[in-house]
Protein backbone atom coordinates (compact mmCIF):
# COMPACT_ATOMS: atom_id res chain seq x y z
CA UNK A 1 0.00 0.00 0.00
CA UNK A 2 1.21 3.38 -0.48
CA UNK A 3 0.95 5.95 1.89
CA UNK A 4 0.67 9.40 0.52
CA UNK A 5 0.23 10.75 3.10
CA UNK A 6 -0.90 9.60 6.76
CA UNK A 7 -4.67 10.03 6.67
CA UNK A 8 -4.51 7.85 3.38
CA UNK A 9 -2.56 5.30 5.18
CA UNK A 10 -4.63 5.25 8.72
CA UNK A 11 -7.66 4.97 6.58
CA UNK A 12 -6.28 2.13 4.66
CA UNK A 13 -5.57 0.33 8.37
CA UNK A 14 -9.22 1.05 9.06
CA UNK A 15 -10.45 -0.57 6.52
CA UNK A 16 -7.83 -3.81 6.98
CA UNK A 17 -8.45 -3.71 10.80
CA UNK A 18 -12.09 -4.19 10.22
CA UNK A 19 -12.01 -7.32 9.10
CA UNK A 20 -10.48 -8.54 12.26
CA UNK A 21 -12.21 -6.35 14.30
CA UNK A 22 -15.26 -7.56 13.61
CA UNK A 23 -14.85 -10.37 11.54
CA UNK A 24 -15.75 -13.30 13.46
CA UNK A 25 -19.56 -11.80 14.77
CA UNK A 26 -20.94 -10.21 11.57
CA UNK A 27 -18.77 -11.31 8.27
CA UNK A 28 -20.62 -12.94 6.20
CA UNK A 29 -17.65 -14.92 5.91
CA UNK A 30 -18.17 -16.31 9.50
CA UNK A 31 -19.54 -19.82 8.70
CA UNK A 32 -17.43 -19.67 5.13
CA UNK A 33 -14.56 -21.83 4.42
CA UNK A 34 -11.32 -19.94 5.48
CA UNK A 35 -7.79 -19.20 3.67
CA UNK A 36 -4.83 -19.29 6.33
CA UNK A 37 -2.72 -16.67 7.48
CA UNK A 38 -1.08 -16.29 4.43
CA UNK A 39 -3.40 -15.02 2.25
CA UNK A 40 -4.09 -12.38 5.11
CA UNK A 41 -6.54 -13.68 7.27
CA UNK A 42 -7.75 -11.28 9.82
CA UNK A 43 -5.02 -10.84 13.13
CA UNK A 44 -6.20 -13.59 15.32
CA UNK A 45 -7.84 -15.74 12.99
CA UNK A 46 -7.31 -19.58 14.03
CA UNK A 47 -5.02 -21.31 11.57
CA UNK A 48 -7.67 -23.71 10.15
CA UNK A 49 -7.15 -26.22 7.56
CA UNK A 50 -7.40 -30.04 6.25
CA UNK A 51 -4.49 -32.44 6.38
CA UNK A 52 -3.03 -32.91 2.46
CA UNK A 53 -4.48 -36.57 2.61
CA UNK A 54 -7.77 -35.25 3.53
CA UNK A 55 -7.60 -32.58 0.55
CA UNK A 56 -6.34 -34.79 -1.79
CA UNK A 57 -9.45 -37.18 -0.86
CA UNK A 58 -11.99 -34.72 -1.52
CA UNK A 59 -10.42 -33.58 -4.69
CA UNK A 60 -10.68 -36.90 -5.95
CA UNK A 61 -13.92 -37.50 -4.92
CA UNK A 62 -15.66 -34.36 -6.10
CA UNK A 63 -13.82 -35.69 -9.32
CA UNK A 64 -14.66 -38.78 -9.31
CA UNK A 65 -18.49 -37.17 -8.73
CA UNK A 66 -18.77 -34.63 -10.67
CA UNK A 67 -22.56 -34.07 -10.39
CA UNK A 68 -22.42 -34.74 -6.47
CA UNK A 69 -23.00 -31.02 -5.34
CA UNK A 70 -21.74 -32.26 -1.60
CA UNK A 71 -18.88 -33.35 -2.75
CA UNK A 72 -17.70 -30.26 -4.73
CA UNK A 73 -18.55 -27.46 -2.31
CA UNK A 74 -16.74 -30.17 0.36
CA UNK A 75 -13.59 -30.17 -1.93
CA UNK A 76 -14.24 -26.49 -3.00
CA UNK A 77 -13.94 -25.97 1.08
CA UNK A 78 -10.87 -27.89 2.31
CA UNK A 79 -9.14 -26.33 -0.74
CA UNK A 80 -10.03 -22.55 0.47
CA UNK A 81 -9.04 -23.38 4.01
CA UNK A 82 -5.34 -24.69 3.03
CA UNK A 83 -5.23 -21.28 0.93
CA UNK A 84 -5.41 -22.70 -2.50
CA UNK A 85 -7.92 -20.36 -3.78
CA UNK A 86 -7.60 -20.82 -7.12
CA UNK A 87 -8.30 -24.23 -6.95
CA UNK A 88 -11.25 -23.68 -4.44
CA UNK A 89 -12.79 -21.61 -7.20
CA UNK A 90 -12.73 -24.64 -9.78
CA UNK A 91 -14.76 -26.68 -7.47
CA UNK A 92 -17.19 -23.70 -6.23
CA UNK A 93 -17.81 -23.20 -10.04
CA UNK A 94 -18.52 -26.86 -10.36
CA UNK A 95 -21.09 -26.65 -7.61
CA UNK A 96 -22.73 -23.65 -8.95
CA UNK A 97 -23.28 -25.63 -12.70
CA UNK A 98 -25.28 -28.29 -10.24
CA UNK A 99 -27.21 -25.85 -8.67
CA UNK A 100 -27.15 -22.25 -9.84
CA UNK A 101 -29.70 -20.78 -7.41
CA UNK A 102 -28.02 -22.20 -4.13
CA UNK A 103 -27.21 -19.13 -2.03
CA UNK A 104 -24.77 -20.20 -0.13
CA UNK A 105 -22.58 -21.12 -3.51
CA UNK A 106 -23.22 -17.84 -4.50
CA UNK A 107 -21.93 -16.23 -1.38
CA UNK A 108 -19.11 -18.14 -1.06
CA UNK A 109 -17.80 -17.86 -4.88
CA UNK A 110 -18.32 -13.83 -3.98
CA UNK A 111 -15.87 -14.57 -1.11
CA UNK A 112 -13.12 -16.78 -2.77
CA UNK A 113 -12.80 -13.77 -5.59
CA UNK A 114 -13.10 -11.23 -2.50
CA UNK A 115 -10.09 -12.83 -1.02
CA UNK A 116 -8.17 -13.46 -4.11
CA UNK A 117 -8.83 -9.47 -4.93
CA UNK A 118 -7.12 -8.75 -1.47
CA UNK A 119 -3.81 -11.25 -2.31
CA UNK A 120 -3.59 -9.08 -5.47
CA UNK A 121 -3.75 -5.62 -3.76
CA UNK A 122 -1.59 -6.41 -1.50
CA UNK A 123 1.18 -7.50 -4.35
CA UNK A 124 0.02 -4.16 -5.73
CA UNK A 125 -1.43 -5.64 -9.13
CA UNK A 126 -4.24 -3.17 -9.21
CA UNK A 127 -5.69 -5.49 -12.48
CA UNK A 128 -5.99 -8.41 -10.92
CA UNK A 129 -6.92 -7.19 -7.89
CA UNK A 130 -9.67 -4.91 -9.50
CA UNK A 131 -10.67 -8.22 -11.86
CA UNK A 132 -11.42 -10.02 -8.70
CA UNK A 133 -13.19 -7.46 -6.74
CA UNK A 134 -15.77 -7.02 -9.71
CA UNK A 135 -16.04 -10.65 -10.19
CA UNK A 136 -17.06 -11.11 -6.11
CA UNK A 137 -19.49 -7.67 -6.66
CA UNK A 138 -21.22 -9.76 -9.77
CA UNK A 139 -21.66 -13.05 -7.34
CA UNK A 140 -22.76 -11.03 -4.25
CA UNK A 141 -25.01 -9.07 -6.62
CA UNK A 142 -27.15 -12.48 -7.63
CA UNK A 143 -27.02 -13.41 -3.83
CA UNK A 144 -28.94 -10.65 -3.08
CA UNK A 145 -31.50 -10.80 -5.39
CA UNK A 146 -32.74 -13.97 -2.99
CA UNK A 147 -31.56 -12.22 0.07
CA UNK A 148 -31.38 -8.53 0.02
CA UNK A 149 -31.71 -7.76 3.56
CA UNK A 150 -28.40 -9.96 4.11
CA UNK A 151 -26.49 -7.18 6.04
CA UNK A 152 -23.46 -9.02 6.15
CA UNK A 153 -23.25 -10.13 2.00
CA UNK A 154 -24.92 -6.01 1.97
CA UNK A 155 -21.96 -4.83 3.50
CA UNK A 156 -19.00 -6.76 1.57
CA UNK A 157 -20.42 -6.05 -1.66
CA UNK A 158 -20.28 -2.35 -0.63
CA UNK A 159 -16.27 -3.12 0.41
CA UNK A 160 -16.04 -4.27 -3.08
CA UNK A 161 -15.93 -0.97 -4.43
CA UNK A 162 -14.29 1.00 -1.82
CA UNK A 163 -11.31 -1.42 -2.57
CA UNK A 164 -10.94 -1.03 -6.08
CA UNK A 165 -8.28 1.41 -7.58
CA UNK A 166 -9.50 4.13 -8.33
CA UNK A 167 -12.01 3.53 -5.31
CA UNK A 168 -15.71 3.75 -6.22
CA UNK A 169 -16.60 5.75 -2.92
CA UNK A 170 -20.11 6.85 -3.65
CA UNK A 171 -21.04 3.22 -4.71
CA UNK A 172 -19.54 1.80 -1.81
CA UNK A 173 -21.02 4.83 0.65
CA UNK A 174 -24.83 3.07 -1.11
CA UNK A 175 -24.07 -0.11 0.06
CA UNK A 176 -23.22 0.58 2.87
CA UNK A 177 -26.40 3.01 3.67
CA UNK A 178 -28.77 0.50 2.34
CA UNK A 179 -27.25 -2.47 5.10
CA UNK A 180 -28.01 -0.06 8.05
CA UNK A 181 -31.58 0.98 6.63
CA UNK A 182 -31.96 -2.86 7.35
CA UNK A 183 -29.70 -3.20 10.26
CA UNK A 184 -28.98 0.12 11.94
CA UNK A 185 -26.70 -1.44 14.68
CA UNK A 186 -24.66 -3.41 12.58
CA UNK A 187 -20.67 -2.57 13.30
CA UNK A 188 -18.75 -3.78 10.06
CA UNK A 189 -21.49 -1.69 8.16
CA UNK A 190 -21.33 1.77 10.81
CA UNK A 191 -17.45 0.97 10.52
CA UNK A 192 -16.84 1.04 6.95
CA UNK A 193 -19.59 3.71 6.63
CA UNK A 194 -17.74 6.08 8.92
CA UNK A 195 -14.39 5.26 7.02
CA UNK A 196 -15.92 6.17 3.48
CA UNK A 197 -17.67 9.16 4.68
CA UNK A 198 -14.31 10.96 6.91
CA UNK A 199 -12.42 10.26 3.05
CA UNK A 200 -14.91 11.77 1.68
CA UNK A 201 -15.00 15.25 3.93
CA UNK A 202 -18.62 14.47 5.06
CA UNK A 203 -17.24 14.37 9.21
CA UNK A 204 -20.70 15.90 10.68
CA UNK A 205 -22.40 12.22 9.70
CA UNK A 206 -19.08 10.34 10.49
CA UNK A 207 -19.07 11.40 13.68
CA UNK A 208 -22.67 10.82 14.22
CA UNK A 209 -22.31 7.49 12.75
CA UNK A 210 -19.64 7.01 15.33
CA UNK A 211 -21.59 7.37 18.17
CA UNK A 212 -23.41 5.26 17.58
CA UNK A 213 -20.56 2.66 16.88
CA UNK A 214 -19.81 3.70 20.42
CA UNK A 215 -23.09 2.21 21.85
CA UNK A 216 -22.74 -0.85 19.71
CA UNK A 217 -18.99 -1.60 20.45
CA UNK A 218 -18.03 0.24 23.64
CA UNK A 219 -14.51 0.58 24.81
CA UNK A 220 -13.21 -0.40 21.40
CA UNK A 221 -9.86 0.50 20.30
CA UNK A 222 -11.27 1.30 16.88
CA UNK A 223 -13.20 4.21 18.11
CA UNK A 224 -10.43 6.24 19.20
CA UNK A 225 -8.25 5.79 15.34
CA UNK A 226 -11.36 6.41 13.90
CA UNK A 227 -12.56 9.91 16.31
CA UNK A 228 -8.64 11.09 15.60
CA UNK A 229 -8.86 10.62 12.16
CA UNK A 230 -11.97 13.19 11.83
CA UNK A 231 -10.74 15.76 14.24
CA UNK A 232 -7.21 14.80 11.74
CA UNK A 233 -9.64 15.59 8.62
CA UNK A 234 -11.30 18.34 10.20
CA UNK A 235 -7.86 20.17 11.23
CA UNK A 236 -7.01 19.87 7.42
CA UNK A 237 -10.39 21.31 6.41
CA UNK A 238 -10.03 24.05 8.20
CA UNK A 239 -6.30 24.87 7.05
Amino acid sequence: MRLHNLYVGVIGLLVGFIAGFFYANYHNRTNAPLSPSTMSLPPGHPPIGASESEIAQSVQRADERPQDFDAQVTAATVLYRAGRLEQALTYFERANAIRPDDYNTLVQLGNVHFDLGDHYLQHQDTVQSNAHFQEAGRWYERALTQKPDDVNVRTDYGLTFYKRQPRELERAITEYRRALATNPKHPQALHNLIVALTEKGELDEAEALLKRLEEVAPGAHILDTLRQEIANRRNRQGA
